[in-house]
């Protein structure tokens, strides 16, 4: 009876085993089905979605690169495209991959539990897309570096505490650093690192540590601090454009010399300055790839279609001159 059992126990975890592998091919499968349906489309139906009345030929070339979108939708899983919208939707989700999978009969195991990495590499893959998409234009790209954080908010010179755990310089315990501190001299000008606005200026109860500082509320969900700062140039409630000079750093507060205490933060999550301190158009994809807590392909297709509305509008405007 034991071996019996036994034998029975080994047997259940076998079929574990091969349900989870079973799923892993079944999901690489429908991923090369999604890229090989979304190219195939895209090199066939490009001139069908093009709206006929766009005269103007450079104008007509932007927009068949940008108005091809795979759609999640009924019609999706009908295999066709839709000709009535002037912008195409795109939800880069597992859900969407579950309606490519659905279209071409195949089956998902439902016995086991998907492993959260496969919608990870889904949303990079989807990721990548969407920024092919826009590689000519760049537009996609230069909004995005216009609305996140992205390079350093002073003349780098280098960094002198990293962001993460550390022992603090003045009070020699060892607790988390939530932002990166970059070396600069008193009176060094101090740039937003992307558009926004002024959420508070001045020295916070809460954080006096980090002397006179201002916080920026950027679009999507992020925000940066800069602290120990001489002085001000901006208030609360003032609309800024990255590049603009919001104060000069200093050395108010407590530190162990002058500096620039940097933070980025996301829906309050504060996240390694770093990443978005060297992040750029020549490495473009990396922060996608740092940053997984952030919900890349969802915010990149919301952007992605304000940018394409922005294309139409501007269409139209040269169509109407």
């Amino acid at each position: 009876m034991q071996i019996k059992m036994a034998n029975k126990k080994s047997h259940n975890r076998q079929v574990r085993r091969n349900g989870r592998a079973a799923f892993l091919i079944v999901a690489s499968i429908g991923i090369f089905v999604l890229l090989f349906v979304i190219i195939q489309k895209f090199n066939s139906n490009t001139g069908a979605i093009v709206k006929h009345d766009i005269t103007v030929q450079p104008l007509q070339n932007v927009a068949k690169k940008k108005n091809v979108r795979f759609l999640s939708t009924q019609a999706n899983r009908e295999n066709k495209f839709s000709t009535s919208r002037e912008i195409s939707d795109l939800s880069p989700t597992l859900d969407a991959i579950t309606d490519i999978f659905s279209t071409y009969n195949v089956k998902i195991p439902t016995h086991t539990t998907p492993d959260p990495n496969i919608k990870n590499i889904i949303d990079t893959l989807l990721i990548n897309y969407m920024v092919s998409l826009e590689s000519e234009s760049n537009h996609l790209r230069e909004r995005l570096l216009q609305e996140i954080p992205n390079g350093s908010p002073v003349s780098f010179k280098g960094e002198t505490s990293p962001f993460g755990m550390r022992v603090h310089p003045i009070y020699g315990l060892k607790q988390k650093h939530n932002g990166l501190d970059l070396r600069a001299k008193i009176g060094t000008p101090v740039i937003s690192a992307a558009d926004g606005i002024v959420e508070f200026t001045g020295v916070d109860e809460k954080y006096r540590g980090r002397g006179r500082s201002v916080v920026v509320d950027h679009n999507h969900g992020f925000k940066t601090i800069y602290g120990h700062l001489q002085k001000y140039s901006v208030k609360q409630g003032d609309f800024i454009k990255k590049g603009d000079v919001i104060a000069i750093s200093g050395n108010s507060g407590l530190t162990n010399g002058p500096h620039l205490h940097y933070e980025v933060r996301f829906l309050n999550k504060v996240l390694d300055p770093a990443n978005f301190v060297n992040w750029g158009g020549d490495n473009f994809d990396s922060l996608f790839q740092l940053e997984v807590g952030v919900q890349w392909s969802s915010l990149l297709d919301r952007v992605n279609k304000k940018v394409q509305m922005d294309a139409v509008q501007s269409e139209r405007l040269v169509n109407a001159n």
